[in-house]
């Protein structure tokens, strides 16, 4: 899917670099488990915006897929540590494969602190419209609710970074969130 938006030609693409200087090539989804898509219960993570690390470098974006996988799962990072308690709470067995990781902005300019412009907001969500490719086109505030997508409910949660917040708790209250919405 990503070699068909992610190329050099891209005029959407294109013009977000002109405006916002010393983007990172786009990145793919992060992680799509290899049950995730034949789950009753789908669980989908959305990240802000990508943050740089070495993934495999493909024709005009990068492919997070596999190193995300062998790599990030095992950092201490606050996001992916309380992601992962999450789902193994969730699917306390083969957890990682039943669920799918993304972020809504594919670029970055830098690797430690967020600086996703309003702009890169614009052309990434609204006018490249890679997160709807990715989950399906619906469309839903940016709030706790649900959202159909043709006959399938989808359950959302907006969340804050994990970031500084007591794990426990935060963890917690997700997964009675979750286990409340489904």
């Amino acid at each position: 899917m990503y070699d068909q938006y992610f190329v050099a030609d891209n005029d959407i693409c294109i013009e977000c670099r002109e405006k916002n200087k010393g983007l990172c090539r786009p990145v793919s989804a992060w992680f799509v488990g290899k049950c995730f898509h034949t789950q009753s219960k789908r669980i989908l993570f959305v990240g802000k915006n990508a943050r740089g690390f070495q993934e495999e470098v493909k024709e005009g974006y990068n492919e997070a897929y596999e190193c995300s996988r062998d790599k990030l799962f095992n950092k201490g990072w606050a996001y992916w540590n309380y992601t992962k308690d999450i789902i193994a709470k969730i699917y306390p067995d083969d957890c990682l494969e039943r669920t799918a990781i993304t972020n809504i902005v594919k670029c970055n300019n830098s690797n430690s602190n967020d600086t996703t412009s309003d702009s890169m907001k614009a052309f990434c969500i609204t006018q490249l419209g890679m997160i709807k490719k990715e989950i399906g086109n619906y469309n839903s505030p940016w709030c706790e609710g649900i959202a159909m997508n043709g006959e399938r409910k989808i359950f959302y949660l907006r969340t804050c970074h994990p970031e500084r917040k007591n794990k426990s708790e935060f963890t917690k209250a997700v997964i009675e969130w979750i286990n409340a919405s489904s």
